[in-house]
């Protein structure tokens, strides 16, 4: 079985930290939203109910380990 990487926290627990939105995750990468919900599985983030969010250094440790661009995609 796979561990998942998600936390589920409830929204008064929650840090004054930035939290990123799939959305925000997706244009920073150049992938489309629905490539981010299929890389769940593998990157850490945060689950509030059905609402998915990345805390400041979970967006940022993305951003470093984004160093190839996409098959199909230019630079």
């Amino acid at each position: 079985m796979s561990q998942s990487t998600s936390t589920i926290i409830s929204p008064a627990v929650a840090t004054p930290e930035r939290a990123y939105t799939v959305l925000d995750v997706a244009a920073a990468l150049r992938i489309t939203k629905t490539e981010v919900y299929r890389n769940l599985k593998q990157w850490e983030h945060l689950r509030f109910g059905t609402e998915i969010r990345f805390t400041e250094a979970q967006y940022q440790a993305l951003l470093m380990t984004a160093t190839r661009v996409p098959a199909g995609r230019k630079s």
